[in-house]
């Protein structure tokens, strides 16, 4: 039987995005998906999920099902989402050479409905585009 070993590692980053809309307020029952995406360096407050990245981390890793995923050795994706005003993940996307894993690790973070605590600039509650490597190794 294989032996599946799955490392998260979780040095999050958050990234720019190209959108150069201007933000717009919204309540929380509605996310303007056009709201401009507000770099990291400006941030007052980063956003935060629930009981913290740990908590995030072992979710992922609750929900990983390997049976989804074919391959071999090592493989690596880039999990990139945007974490809207209200909380809410949209925009999730995986980024690597395997796409069995790339699905799958869409699958899980589309999954997790809990709301994060979004990102602060100046004052006022932002979009933030939220980054993390995910890697698989298959023994």
């Amino acid at each position: 039987m294989k032996k599946l070993f799955v490392l998260l590692t979780l040095s999050f980053a958050y990234s720019v995005s190209a959108q150069n809309t201007v933000e717009k307020n919204v309540s929380d029952e509605s996310v303007n998906h056009n709201a401009k995406i507000i770099s990291s360096d400006d941030f007052d407050k980063f956003a935060e999920f629930p009981r913290g990245l740990q908590t995030f981390k072992a979710l992922i890793a609750k929900k990983f099902k390997i049976k989804n995923v074919t391959g071999k050795g090592t493989e690596k994706c880039q999990v990139t989402f945007v974490i809207e005003k209200d909380g809410t993940l949209t925009q999730v996307e995986a980024m690597g050479e395997n796409d069995s894993f790339n699905r799958e690790a869409v699958r899980i973070v589309s999954k997790i409905k809990d709301r994060w605590t979004p990102a602060e600039y100046n004052g006022k509650v932002v979009r933030s585009r939220f980054r993390f490597p995910l890697t698989l190794y298959f023994d």
